[in-house]
């Protein structure tokens, strides 16, 4: 082989070196004054930042391209403008990129959650735009390659073992020159109270034991024992009107005579010792008329939370939810739904049903998906927010 064919086959190489090059690297096109960050991600995914990252200040910045590129796209930030770039890899201009019409999402948009002036970092933060939505750790919500227009977010979060999501915030219009975290605001319950389980009973305080001034316990017991000592003496009273003889007959047998008149002139009699009452035997027709006369005392359906407060359901058709107008208000309880759940009497029942909210209505443990007819003891959930069914 000659010096010249050596030459020839040299320059041949070189060449086609060049072209395998070229064809396993992109030419990202920058500013050569500002900062960029370039990184490989999975299609629709910017935020998974584990496939090539560079960064660097320079007018061409060379990126070494993947030898399979389905289902991958690139992503460019820019520090001074505060705009990205993101394709596909398997569509790319082969003279460099991105163009100036391919500045089409800000940067990044950095969102901290806080709850009562303190930081949050357990949970995750949901970022809503126009067309999506993606989430991230409450650590670090950074989210990167965002569509412009108006933005929510919302915090996710577990407690008790029933995953729970407050109601959306409007964060506005992020601007690309506004470096500054935006603040989700959210009011976190109490983490880590537990599920209830229906194989045991509900351990919340009876109101029957109540004794520190609990004023709707006490109310409660004092118009229950009204009602028991009412019940008794209507049933004496009928049936000293259904049996007027067997009445008197019992009287007489206690010593006491229904047909002495008093006398205002006789003098008093003098106080006998105390003897034991004489053990009165009822017949059978005597209890059955008894028994028949005692009224049923009217029901009184409850919502008894695990510190003992009651929520009386004194209408046939009780709202529960976070606004102050319903029927049954946990105002400022941010896992509750403003309409939440609704309890209605049919009939001697009394039906819940969740009312399309956000987290979901649970008794004794189990999702409502339709109308439930609950029974005393049942234990049910609103959000995080537990009680027991009692009436």
């Amino acid at each position: 082989m000659t010096l010249k064919q050596s030459l020839i086959l040299g320059g041949i190489l070189l060449a086609a070196a060049a072209v395998a090059q070229d064809a396993s690297t992109l030419k990202v096109l920058t500013h050569p004054e500002a900062k960029h960050e370039v990184w490989i991600h999975p299609a629709g995914e910017p935020d998974t930042r584990d496939g090539f990252e560079a960064k660097g200040v320079s007018g061409e910045l060379l990126v070494p391209l993947p030898e399979e590129s389905e289902g991958l796209e690139i992503t460019v930030t820019s520090a001074a403008s505060g705009l990205a770039a993101t394709a596909p890899l398997d569509n790319l201009p082969a003279g460099g990129w991105p163009t100036l019409g391919d500045w089409k999402t800000l940067a990044s948009v950095k969102i901290a959650v806080f709850s009562d002036g303190e930081a949050v970092s357990d949970g995750e933060v949901v970022l809503k735009f126009e067309g999506g939505e993606r989430r991230q750790p409450a650590s670090d919500a950074t989210f990167y390659a965002v569509p412009r227009g108006p933005i929510e977010a919302q915090y996710a979060f577990e407690s008790g073992g029933i995953k729970v999501l407050t109601e959306p915030q409007s964060l506005g219009t992020p601007s690309p020159d506004n470096p500054t975290p935006y603040l989700l605001e959210v009011d976190v319950p109490t983490i880590g109270v537990a599920q209830p389980d229906p194989e045991k009973p509900f351990e919340g305080r009876p109101i029957e034991a109540e004794d520190d001034g609990n004023l709707a316990g006490k109310i409660i017991g004092m118009l229950l024992g009204l009602g028991l000592i009412g019940g008794i003496g209507y049933g004496i009273y009928r049936f000293v009107q259904s049996s007027p003889a067997q009445a008197k007959e019992t009287l007489e047998k206690l010593g006491l005579d229904p047909d002495h008149q008093a006398d205002p002139a006789a003098p008093a009699a003098a106080p006998q010792a105390d003897k034991p009452l004489e053990k009165i035997v009822l017949s059978g027709a005597e209890v059955a008329s008894v028994a028949a006369a005692a009224p049923v005392s009217a029901p009184n359906p409850r919502l008894v939370m695990p510190d003992g407060d009651v929520h009386l359901l004194v209408e046939d058709q009780m709202i529960v939810g976070r606004d102050e107008s319903v029927g049954i208000s946990f105002a400022g309880e941010m896992s509750i739904s403003r309409t939440h759940a609704e309890i209605a009497r049919r009939d001697d029942d009394y039906v819940i049903q969740d009312t399309g909210s956000t987290n979901g209505t649970y008794v004794n443990g189990s999702r409502l998906d339709d109308e439930h007819v609950l029974k005393p003891g049942d234990s049910i959930q609103f959000g995080s927010i537990q009680c027991r069914f009692e009436v």
